[in-house]
């Protein structure tokens, strides 16, 4: 670790609150100078130009660091909203999937053909998977750098990995909501209630393949 580097970035953040956001930020931006620094030595740049030209393609770091000294005050009242909503979406989503098994028992009640009730579930279903997909797509807005300095590729990574964590998210909230109305149906029709609810491991399988996924990918 360059020394340089190393007091550069601890001037930077003398003033940066202790919380673990902080302590990430500071990490993260001293392992990519120091990458930076070393792309740049590897190159034939001097030490000394190596340095100056990574430390002048810093930015505005207090900025960043202006918000983790509020972080409940973090986002307008526009995003917080938008959040509520988006967790409002996903709420409204898994429940019509855990309810789709009770509107094809309702509508076969009512003495209606078993076709109409598969078409009531199948309803459900694509309803609640829809608004889950389209509460993702819809609040997963991308970043549009102001310029190439560290503070805007650290602002482009950072929305990049809250992205990534709703997709997830919502992947899995998509696999439960359909796992749960298919244990309903699929045991309601064979009676097997003893074996069918080895449907319920696929979820951490799925889970734990979500997350190597993604962990691969970063």
């Amino acid at each position: 670790m360059n020394g340089h580097l190393a007091d550069f970035v601890s001037e930077l953040f003398a003033n940066a609150p202790a919380t673990e956001q902080a302590r990430e930020l500071r990490e993260e931006m001293t392992a990519n100078l120091q990458d930076k620094y070393d792309d740049l030595l590897k190159n034939g740049t001097d030490p000394d130009e190596a340095y100056r030209s990574v430390i002048a393609n810093v930015g505005d770091v207090q900025e960043l660091i202006a918000t983790l000294e509020k972080p409940a005050d973090r986002g307008s009242a526009e995003i917080r909203d938008a959040r509520k909503k988006a967790a409002l979406m996903t709420s409204i989503g898994i429940v019509l999937c855990i309810l789709s098994p009770l509107s094809s028992i309702l509508i076969y009640s009512m003495g209606a053909p078993d076709s109409l009730a598969g078409v009531g579930f199948f309803l459900f279903v694509a309803a609640g998977v829809g608004l889950l997909v389209y509460n993702n797509i819809a609040n997963n807005p991308r970043y549009m750098k102001s310029g190439d300095d560290l503070v805007e590729e650290f602002k482009a990574f950072s929305l990049k990995r809250e992205r990534d964590r709703r997709i997830k998210g919502t992947l899995i909230a998509c696999f439960v909501a359909l796992v749960i109305p298919l244990y309903f149906v699929i045991s309601f029709v064979t009676e097997a209630w003893e074996v069918t609810w080895v449907l319920f491991l696929l979820i951490p399988l799925f889970t734990a393949a979500i997350n190597v996924y993604y962990a691969f990918k970063e």
